[in-house]
């Protein structure tokens, strides 16, 4: 097989779109990686559709423009094309689409799946930088794209349970509130802070026939959110996480226990409570709902 033919299968191309040639630039110096250019073309003859209303229209010019493709072995690849821009009546010059990326993506569709599953296993930008050989802003722009296609796939029908939480992240008290669809394991929305009209926004952002299917939501004792969720969700049952039922219950335990040494050692007796914090807070059964 030649090697115009092999790249024009692993690009999944077909007519017009064409693989005219394969250039290989070697290592230089030898530590660094070697690259393959894959060429490819839209015949200057063929017709052109305006990427909105798809009619024939004329050809404008074309411009040529390059994108990273899966390596090839250990050799980095890149699909370089001259795209043409169509000229319509109705909506101006405009680049014709191509089929191995998407508008305005220096990156092939397969490469930016690639690295949004390298995303998806490591611990932060700077690891999956590593990992793909891009900047952290090219790693950026990906993941943006990639969480801007999973909203506009996103279906919010037949919600039933919802969970809201705040996130602290950075230094300091920066909270960030996050909106969660728990059936379905998924985060819904998320907005800064972790006010009441923070929360509002949140809940808000769901369609008021959606909201009136809602069963329950989850969340902790934060009071701001309570009242958010009665403001916007009145039918909705509030339920609070076992985790901190638990440390409330424990907090009261012992709060009890002090008081009660309090008063015994006030009695004389300085014994019967001593050394028992562990005991109450630890091997207590409240702790068993946690």
């Amino acid at each position: 097989m030649r090697d115009i033919d092999l790249y024009q299968m692993l690009l999944g191309l077909t007519p017009p779109w064409q693989v005219t040639a394969v250039d290989v630039t070697k290592p230089v110096p030898p530590s660094r990686l070697g690259e393959i250019t894959v060429q490819v073309e839209y015949p200057a003859g063929q017709l052109l559709h305006c990427p909105k209303c798809e009619a024939v229209v004329p050809r404008h010019d074309s411009r040529p423009r390059r994108w990273r493709y899966l390596n090839t072995m250990q050799w980095k690849t890149f699909v370089l094309a001259e795209v043409p821009r169509t000229d319509c009546p109705d909506h101006g010059v405009l680049q014709l689409g191509v089929p191995w990326a998407e508008d305005r993506s220096r990156f092939t569709a397969m490469f930016e799946a690639f690295a949004v599953d390298v995303l998806m296993a490591v611990r932060s930008k700077v690891q999956a930088e590593s990992l793909t050989a891009l900047s952290w802003d090219q790693v950026d722009r990906i993941m943006d794209r990639a969480v801007a296609r999973g909203l506009d796939r996103r279906q919010i029908e037949n919600l039933r349970y919802l969970g809201l939480d705040e996130k602290n992240f950075g230094k300091g008290h920066d909270y960030v509130s996050v909106l969660c669809d728990l059936d379905g394991k998924r985060v819904l929305d998320v907005i800064p802070e972790r006010k009441k009209a923070a929360a509002v926004g949140l809940l808000g952002s769901i369609p008021v026939a959606q909201r009136e299917k809602v069963q329950a939501i989850a969340m902790d004792m934060w009071e701001l959110f309570m009242k958010a969720a009665e403001a916007t969700l009145p039918r909705t049952e509030i339920v609070h996480d076992k985790f901190h039922i638990a440390r409330e219950l424990t907090k009261a335990v012992d709060l009890v226990r002090r008081q009660e040494h309090r008063e015994l050692k006030g009695g004389g007796d300085s014994n019967t409570l001593k050394h028992t914090k562990y005991i109450f807070l630890h091997c207590c059964p409240v702790r068993s709902i946690a």
